[in-house]
């Protein structure tokens, strides 16, 4: 019996490998399914919370074995990177029966660092790093733009705001990089709980969206690295403007999350219909940046005073 459990799981490990590997070798003909590459660890997470450890690091090393074997060497490494790091943190995550808020966690710091450990190795072989990329496309743009016949003004202004985005994106890139890592883990976890369901396989329920809740200690720790990352600006040290600014994104950006939750909680406390809660979703999709700062708030008061625990008291 154990040698047909061990066939079972080398065989769904290299039907994994292979899936994959057709995917990627598509790209070249059908671009467009290169968005479905998001996806490519959540495949070989369901052979590593299915059949252990062992298995999902063979499907991973097999798959981008393959990948070069067919002449495409860039996507091989990007599912030994970023397939391997990301899928092994959320079935590490889902195998240790950690709450979904955790594995996606555990995700996001993967993908963070398969994007750091990608960018890098394209700058190692190519020469050409990630702001490089960026600030040629930036340039590629101002050209562009300088060949058809806008006032010369229009013109300067454009070039201006251009070099300002530049500037913005390099302050901003580590805070950006974590936000990728977040989208990238939360859509791999939600793949691979979609495939475990399929299997039958049983797996910690992921709650709703409303009623997630972030760790009491989290707002002590936001608050510790801001002050931190303050103090390295008093003691001159370089850089602590930026270091501050990514900080500061990154516990707004979090506790926005958590006020999202607080509104919605509070919309069906209050029995709004389902139309306001799609729209109220869709705006703060959309309008993000103006309603940030209301919803940060929201999310601080929530960990500070837990307003949906005193609004289920008083009902």
């Amino acid at each position: 019996m154990k040698y047909e459990r061990n066939t079972s799981a080398m065989i769904e490990a290299a039907l994994i490998a292979l899936v994959v590997s057709v995917v990627v070798l598509m790209i070249r003909y059908l671009p467009i399914v290169g968005y479905f590459t998001v996806f490519v660890p959540a495949m070989f997470a369901v052979v590593w919370v299915r059949h252990g450890r062992h298995y999902g690091v063979l499907s991973v090393i097999v798959a981008s074995v393959i990948s070069f074997i067919l002449g495409i060497p860039a996507e091989s490494f990007m599912i030994l990177v970023y397939g391997g790091f990301v899928s092994a943190c959320l079935g590490e995550g889902i195998r240790q029966k950690l709450k979904a808020s955790q594995t996606i966690l555990l995700g996001s710091v993967g993908a963070a660092l398969s994007i750091v450990v990608l960018f890098g190795l394209t700058e190692l072989f190519t020469g050409i790093g990630l702001m490089q990329i960026f600030t040629e496309a930036i340039e590629e743009s101002k050209t562009l733009i300088r060949s058809y016949e806008f006032d010369p003004q229009m013109t300067t202004d454009l070039d201006a705001q251009f070099d300002l985005l530049v500037l913005q994106v390099q302050n901003m890139l580590p805070f950006m990089l974590i936000t990728m890592g977040l989208f990238f883990s939360a859509a791999n976890h939600w793949a691979l709980i979609k495939a475990l369901k399929r299997f039958k396989f049983e797996v910690p329920e992921t709650g709703l969206f409303r009623d997630f809740q972030l760790p009491r200690n989290v707002f002590l720790g936001s608050m510790i690295m801001m002050v931190l990352a303050w103090l390295t600006g008093i003691l001159g040290i370089s850089n602590s403007d930026i270091l501050f600014l990514n900080i500061l994104l990154v516990v707004v950006f979090v506790f926005s999350i958590q006020g999202a939750a607080v509104s919605i909680f509070f919309m069906y406390h209050y029995k709004f219909p389902r139309s306001a809660v799609v729209a109220f979703t869709t705006m703060g999709i959309l309008f993000y940046s103006m309603l940030q700062f209301p919803l940060f708030v929201l999310g601080m008061l929530e960990t500070i005073i837990n307003l949906r625990a005193r609004m289920k008291s008083n009902t």
